[in-house]
Protein backbone atom coordinates (compact mmCIF):
# COMPACT_ATOMS: atom_id res chain seq x y z
CA UNK A 1 0.00 0.00 0.00
CA UNK A 2 2.99 2.52 0.57
CA UNK A 3 4.52 1.51 -2.16
CA UNK A 4 1.43 2.65 -4.16
CA UNK A 5 1.17 6.22 -2.61
CA UNK A 6 4.94 6.62 -2.94
CA UNK A 7 4.21 6.16 -6.80
CA UNK A 8 0.88 8.14 -6.52
CA UNK A 9 2.90 11.21 -4.94
CA UNK A 10 6.02 10.76 -7.37
CA UNK A 11 3.19 11.02 -10.35
CA UNK A 12 0.93 14.60 -8.82
CA UNK A 13 4.71 16.06 -8.61
CA UNK A 14 5.49 15.67 -11.95
CA UNK A 15 1.84 16.16 -13.47
CA UNK A 16 3.05 19.81 -14.27
CA UNK A 17 6.26 18.72 -16.24
CA UNK A 18 6.08 19.13 -20.01
CA UNK A 19 8.30 15.87 -20.72
CA UNK A 20 9.21 12.54 -19.14
CA UNK A 21 11.08 12.52 -15.85
CA UNK A 22 14.52 13.24 -16.62
CA UNK A 23 16.19 11.53 -13.38
CA UNK A 24 15.05 11.07 -9.73
CA UNK A 25 17.00 10.84 -6.42
CA UNK A 26 17.57 11.75 -2.73
CA UNK A 27 19.95 14.58 -1.57
CA UNK A 28 21.21 14.59 2.13
CA UNK A 29 21.53 17.76 4.21
CA UNK A 30 20.51 20.48 6.54
CA UNK A 31 18.22 23.37 4.99
CA UNK A 32 19.41 26.25 5.69
CA UNK A 33 17.80 28.80 3.35
CA UNK A 34 14.20 28.94 2.16
CA UNK A 35 11.74 31.29 0.58
CA UNK A 36 8.66 31.67 -1.41
CA UNK A 37 7.01 33.65 -3.59
CA UNK A 38 2.60 33.60 -3.96
CA UNK A 39 0.18 33.48 -1.94
CA UNK A 40 -2.22 30.39 -0.91
CA UNK A 41 -1.77 27.63 -3.09
CA UNK A 42 0.02 29.26 -4.98
CA UNK A 43 2.90 29.49 -3.37
CA UNK A 44 6.19 28.35 -4.89
CA UNK A 45 9.03 27.62 -2.63
CA UNK A 46 13.26 27.86 -2.75
CA UNK A 47 15.51 26.18 -0.69
CA UNK A 48 18.95 25.68 0.30
CA UNK A 49 20.26 22.09 1.10
CA UNK A 50 24.01 22.28 2.61
CA UNK A 51 25.46 19.22 1.72
CA UNK A 52 28.27 17.53 4.19
CA UNK A 53 30.42 18.79 1.33
CA UNK A 54 29.63 22.22 1.84
CA UNK A 55 28.23 23.10 -1.07
CA UNK A 56 24.80 23.80 -1.64
CA UNK A 57 21.95 22.21 -3.93
CA UNK A 58 19.14 24.39 -4.66
CA UNK A 59 15.50 23.28 -5.35
CA UNK A 60 11.92 23.87 -5.53
CA UNK A 61 9.15 22.64 -3.96
CA UNK A 62 5.20 23.19 -3.80
CA UNK A 63 5.13 21.53 -0.23
CA UNK A 64 4.68 24.02 2.27
CA UNK A 65 5.96 21.46 5.01
CA UNK A 66 9.58 22.13 3.84
CA UNK A 67 9.52 25.83 6.19
CA UNK A 68 8.72 23.65 9.19
CA UNK A 69 12.12 21.95 8.44
CA UNK A 70 13.98 24.55 8.55
CA UNK A 71 17.48 23.16 10.27
CA UNK A 72 16.81 20.04 10.32
CA UNK A 73 19.11 17.69 8.77
CA UNK A 74 16.63 15.84 6.17
CA UNK A 75 17.01 13.43 3.32
CA UNK A 76 15.09 15.63 0.47
CA UNK A 77 13.42 13.13 -2.60
CA UNK A 78 13.25 14.93 -6.10
CA UNK A 79 12.22 14.33 -9.62
CA UNK A 80 13.73 16.02 -12.71
CA UNK A 81 12.36 17.03 -15.41
CA UNK A 82 13.44 15.16 -19.18
CA UNK A 83 14.68 18.73 -20.44
CA UNK A 84 16.91 21.18 -18.57
CA UNK A 85 14.63 24.19 -16.99
CA UNK A 86 12.04 24.65 -14.76
CA UNK A 87 10.66 21.82 -12.38
CA UNK A 88 7.48 23.51 -12.98
CA UNK A 89 5.87 26.85 -13.63
CA UNK A 90 7.69 29.44 -11.44
CA UNK A 91 10.33 27.22 -10.11
CA UNK A 92 13.82 29.06 -10.22
CA UNK A 93 15.57 25.22 -10.58
CA UNK A 94 15.21 22.10 -12.47
CA UNK A 95 14.80 19.82 -9.29
CA UNK A 96 11.41 19.40 -7.53
CA UNK A 97 11.90 18.41 -4.00
CA UNK A 98 8.62 15.81 -3.40
CA UNK A 99 9.39 13.97 -0.56
CA UNK A 100 10.87 15.58 2.93
CA UNK A 101 12.13 12.99 5.75
CA UNK A 102 13.75 14.55 8.88
CA UNK A 103 17.06 12.70 9.82
CA UNK A 104 17.94 15.06 13.01
CA UNK A 105 15.61 17.95 14.21
CA UNK A 106 16.55 21.55 15.90
CA UNK A 107 14.05 23.77 17.21
CA UNK A 108 13.74 26.78 16.83
CA UNK A 109 13.10 29.96 19.20
CA UNK A 110 12.20 33.14 18.45
CA UNK A 111 14.37 36.22 20.00
CA UNK A 112 12.94 39.01 17.59
CA UNK A 113 9.79 39.57 16.43
CA UNK A 114 7.65 42.70 14.77
CA UNK A 115 3.69 42.78 14.83
CA UNK A 116 1.46 41.38 12.66
CA UNK A 117 0.44 44.93 12.10
CA UNK A 118 4.07 46.26 10.98
CA UNK A 119 4.64 43.29 8.72
CA UNK A 120 1.23 44.12 6.90
CA UNK A 121 2.29 47.19 6.72
CA UNK A 122 5.73 46.41 5.46
CA UNK A 123 3.51 44.40 2.85
CA UNK A 124 1.62 47.46 1.71
CA UNK A 125 4.63 49.42 1.35
CA UNK A 126 5.77 47.02 -1.53
CA UNK A 127 8.07 44.18 0.62
CA UNK A 128 5.36 41.09 -1.16
CA UNK A 129 8.00 40.42 -3.63
CA UNK A 130 9.78 37.68 -1.39
CA UNK A 131 9.52 35.95 2.32
CA UNK A 132 12.17 33.97 3.56
CA UNK A 133 14.37 32.72 6.47
CA UNK A 134 18.32 32.51 5.78
CA UNK A 135 20.83 30.83 8.78
CA UNK A 136 23.94 31.27 9.54
CA UNK A 137 26.47 33.21 11.23
CA UNK A 138 26.53 36.93 11.07
CA UNK A 139 29.92 38.39 10.37
CA UNK A 140 28.95 41.82 10.15
CA UNK A 141 26.38 44.59 11.19
CA UNK A 142 26.96 48.78 10.57
CA UNK A 143 24.87 51.76 10.63
CA UNK A 144 25.88 53.37 7.69
CA UNK A 145 24.50 56.77 5.83
CA UNK A 146 22.94 56.50 2.40
CA UNK A 147 22.21 58.69 0.15
CA UNK A 148 18.29 58.41 -0.54
CA UNK A 149 17.94 61.75 -2.78
CA UNK A 150 19.81 64.40 -4.11
CA UNK A 151 19.79 66.35 -0.51
CA UNK A 152 18.45 63.62 1.46
CA UNK A 153 20.15 60.65 3.46
CA UNK A 154 19.04 58.10 5.69
CA UNK A 155 20.83 55.69 8.22
CA UNK A 156 20.09 51.72 7.85
CA UNK A 157 22.13 48.66 8.60
CA UNK A 158 24.70 47.17 6.81
CA UNK A 159 24.44 43.28 7.64
CA UNK A 160 26.06 40.58 6.14
CA UNK A 161 24.87 36.86 7.05
CA UNK A 162 27.87 33.98 6.17
CA UNK A 163 25.34 30.74 5.42
CA UNK A 164 26.58 27.97 7.48
CA UNK A 165 25.19 24.79 9.07
CA UNK A 166 24.34 24.50 12.38
CA UNK A 167 27.92 23.22 13.27
CA UNK A 168 29.95 26.22 11.80
CA UNK A 169 30.34 24.62 8.04
CA UNK A 170 30.55 27.15 5.67
CA UNK A 171 27.85 27.13 2.62
CA UNK A 172 29.64 27.31 -0.45
CA UNK A 173 28.20 27.62 -4.07
CA UNK A 174 31.34 26.55 -6.54
CA UNK A 175 33.42 26.23 -3.77
CA UNK A 176 32.99 29.80 -2.39
CA UNK A 177 31.60 30.67 0.87
CA UNK A 178 28.09 32.80 0.50
CA UNK A 179 27.46 36.11 2.49
CA UNK A 180 24.17 37.32 2.20
CA UNK A 181 24.42 41.41 2.14
CA UNK A 182 21.37 43.23 3.08
CA UNK A 183 20.87 46.53 4.10
CA UNK A 184 17.85 46.83 6.36
CA UNK A 185 15.96 50.44 7.21
CA UNK A 186 14.84 51.05 10.82
CA UNK A 187 11.98 49.29 11.96
CA UNK A 188 11.02 52.06 14.43
CA UNK A 189 11.79 55.32 12.89
CA UNK A 190 11.18 57.05 9.46
CA UNK A 191 14.23 59.08 9.58
CA UNK A 192 16.65 55.83 9.59
CA UNK A 193 18.28 53.70 12.56
CA UNK A 194 19.34 55.95 15.67
CA UNK A 195 22.78 54.69 18.07
CA UNK A 196 24.01 56.14 20.73
CA UNK A 197 27.62 54.73 21.68
CA UNK A 198 27.67 56.57 24.49
CA UNK A 199 25.42 55.95 26.19
CA UNK A 200 25.02 52.18 24.78
CA UNK A 201 21.86 52.73 23.43
CA UNK A 202 20.68 51.06 20.28
CA UNK A 203 17.91 49.62 18.63
CA UNK A 204 16.64 46.10 19.55
CA UNK A 205 17.14 44.34 16.64
CA UNK A 206 20.81 45.70 15.90
CA UNK A 207 21.37 44.93 20.07
CA UNK A 208 19.97 41.02 19.13
CA UNK A 209 22.29 40.73 16.28
CA UNK A 210 24.85 41.67 18.47
CA UNK A 211 24.53 40.37 21.20
CA UNK A 212 24.34 36.79 18.84
CA UNK A 213 27.31 37.54 16.57
CA UNK A 214 29.40 34.35 16.47
CA UNK A 215 26.29 31.97 16.62
CA UNK A 216 23.86 30.37 14.25
CA UNK A 217 20.93 32.19 14.17
CA UNK A 218 17.96 32.33 11.17
CA UNK A 219 16.88 35.10 9.96
CA UNK A 220 13.22 36.23 8.64
CA UNK A 221 12.82 38.87 6.17
CA UNK A 222 10.45 40.13 3.37
CA UNK A 223 11.68 41.12 -0.13
CA UNK A 224 10.72 43.95 -1.90
CA UNK A 225 11.22 43.74 -5.86
CA UNK A 226 14.92 44.68 -6.43
CA UNK A 227 15.67 48.08 -7.28
CA UNK A 228 19.32 48.94 -8.23
CA UNK A 229 18.25 52.69 -7.73
CA UNK A 230 17.28 52.18 -4.23
CA UNK A 231 19.47 50.13 -2.02
CA UNK A 232 16.59 49.29 0.95
CA UNK A 233 15.23 46.18 -0.68
CA UNK A 234 14.85 43.98 2.51
CA UNK A 235 13.65 44.23 6.07
CA UNK A 236 14.02 42.03 8.91
CA UNK A 237 10.95 40.64 10.62
CA UNK A 238 12.40 38.23 12.78
CA UNK A 239 15.33 36.34 14.27
CA UNK A 240 15.51 32.66 15.99
CA UNK A 241 17.93 30.89 18.01
CA UNK A 242 18.09 27.26 18.04
CA UNK A 243 16.98 25.13 20.54
CA UNK A 244 19.41 21.85 21.01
Amino acid sequence: MRLKLVALGLALATSTFAGDIYSQGTYFGELIKISFKGKGNQKVFEGYLELPSGEIWKFNTLNGEVIKRLTHFVRVEYVQPEKEGEAFKGATTPYNAVRFTSVKVFRLHRIYKLSRDKVAEFIKQGYNYSHGFRCGRVEKIAITEFKTGWFSKKKAMNLSLALTNIYGLPATEDGKPIVWHAIVPSNTSQSGFFENFEEGQREDLYNILLTNMGKFVCIEYLQREPNPKDPFNYRVVGVYKVER
